[in-house]
C-alpha cells in the first residue's frame, strides 16, 4: 500500500470517533479502490511546481490510477496528452498563463479537465468543455476528493464535488 494511502487510512482510523462526511467519503473511495471497484484511469498532471506535482502523482497512484506524465509547459502537455482520460491543469506554467488553452484543447479531445490554481479568478466564468477549478493550496483530503470526482465524472458516475470546487457551466 502506498505511503499516501496508508497515511490517509491511518488518519481516518485515528479520527473514527467523530467521522465527518468528508472522512466517510474518503473511506468509501479508499475501500472501493482497494477492492478494485474503480477502473484505473490515465491521468495527466500539468503543474510546474515539483512539490505539488509530486503530491498529485502520489495521490493518483495511491488511488489506483496511472499518472501518465507531468508537464511543466504547454508543449510538454500536448506531447504527453495521448491516452489521457483526466487532466489536472495549473493555469500559470513555466511558459506563462497557458493552462486555459491546454485545458480547452484537452477537453476538446474528450479529456476530463480540472484546473488547480492559486488564482481561480484568472479563469473568469470558466473554460468551455472543462469541469471546473479548485483553489490551491489544497488539503490532502481535498486532493483525493478532487481526483475521485474527476474520475467519477469521466466514467459517467457523477460523483460528489469537493466543498471548495467551482464547477463551470
Amino acid at each position: 500500500m502506498a505511503i499516501f494511502q496508508a497515511a490517509l487510512c491511518a488518519f481516518i482510523e485515528r479520527t473514527k470517533v467523530e467521522v465527518s462526511e468528508e472522512q466517510t467519503r474518503l473511506r468509501e473511495i479508499l475501500q472501493r479502490t482497494q477492492k478494485g471497484r474503480i477502473r484505473m484511469m490515465n491521468i495527466l498532471i500539468v503543474e510546474d511546481q515539483w512539490l505539488l506535482s509530486s503530491a498529485v502523482e502520489e495521490a493518483v497512484t495511491s488511488l489506483g490510477h496511472e499518472a501518465i506524465g507531468t508537464a511543466t509547459t504547454a508543449k510538454e502537455a500536448y506531447d504527453l496528452a495521448e491516452g489521457a482520460e483526466v487532466a489536472f491543469v495549473d493555469v500559470n506554467l513555466i511558459d506563462g498563463a497557458t493552462g486555459p488553452e491546454i485545458g480547452r484543447r484537452l477537453a476538446a479531445q474528450g479529456v476530463t479537465v480540472i484546473f488547480m490554481t492559486g488564482n481561480p479568478e484568472q479563469l473568469g466564468g470558466g473554460i468551455e468543455g472543462t469541469l471546473g477549478v479548485i483553489a490551491k493550496p489544497m488539503f490532502d483530503l481535498e486532493l483525493v476528493e478532487t481526483i475521485q470526482y474527476a474520475t467519477d465524472h469521466h466514467a459517467g458516475r457523477g460523483g460528489i464535488a469537493p466543498q471548495r470546487f467551482i464547477a463551470f457551466q
